[in-house]
């Protein structure tokens, strides 16, 4: 008879331990939310984007109709530069926070409030 060789039993691949349902998120996700660009910053690139508007050369006709509909594009587009970096922070912060640890989220709420008491503005809608 011949020696049978033996073998090594295959090693089960890891698998990730399961999470139970009632397990809290992991926690360190406050360095996931959005930094915020300075005021004077968005401030700054609002009004480059509102001087870039040129008069519209199709109104050679009537200068004052041409001059306000300079103005409402000029305001128009000084808005929305304001407006729509504004809208999409606020946007990802009331995300990330709704997906933050309990002790993380009770930590940025004591800072809004913090934030609140000291400056006097309401940070909340």
């Amino acid at each position: 008879q011949k020696p049978q060789k033996q073998t090594k039993p295959k090693p089960k691949p890891k698998q990730p331990p399961k999470k139970s349902p009632t397990q809290p998120p992991p926690t360190n996700k406050l360095h996931n939310l959005p930094t915020i660009p300075h005021p004077n910053t968005l401030l700054q690139t609002a009004r480059k984007t509102s001087l870039q508007i040129k008069p519209s050369p199709a109104l050679t006709h009537n200068a004052l109709l041409r001059a306000r509909k300079h103005a409402t594009q000029t305001i128009d587009a000084l808005t929305t530069s304001l407006t729509v970096p504004t809208r999409d922070i606020v946007k990802n912060y009331t995300r990330e926070l709704k997906r933050l640890h309990p002790f993380e989220k009770t930590v940025a709420d004591l800072t809004v409030i913090a934030r609140e008491k000291r400056d006097g503005v309401s940070l909340g809608g």
